[in-house]
C-alpha cells in the first residue's frame, strides 16, 4: 500500500509539473515559432505577447523588437494592436 501511495504522489508530481510548463514564456514563444513556421501569424503574434505578459523582463521586450522587425523585414504583417500594446508594455516608441 505505501508503494502506490508513493506512485500516485509521483504521478501527481508529474502531471503538475507538465502542466507547468505549458504556462511557461518559454513554452509560448517555442509554440509561437512554430505557428510562424506554419505562416499563422496571428496565432504566433498572439503567443509571443503571452510569453511577454509571463516574463516581461527587459531581455524578453529586446527580444520581441527584434523579433519584430525581423518579422517584418520577411514581409509578415505585424498588427498594429499588437505593436501597441508591445510599445506601451515595454516603453518604448519605434
Amino acid at each position: 500500500m505505501p508503494h502506490l501511495l508513493l506512485l500516485l504522489v509521483f504521478l501527481l508530481g508529474c502531471a503538475l509539473a507538465v502542466g507547468a510548463e505549458e504556462k511557461s514564456a518559454e513554452f509560448y514563444v517555442r509554440r509561437g515559432f512554430e505557428y510562424g513556421k506554419r505562416k499563422e501569424h496571428d496565432l504566433a503574434i498572439a503567443d509571443f505577447n503571452k510569453a511577454l505578459e509571463l516574463n516581461p523582463r527587459e531581455k524578453a521586450y529586446d527580444k520581441a523588437w527584434k523579433d519584430v522587425h525581423k518579422a517584418q523585414s520577411f514581409g509578415w504583417k505585424v498588427t498594429s494592436d499588437f505593436l501597441k500594446k508591445l510599445r506601451r508594455a515595454s516603453g518604448r516608441y519605434r
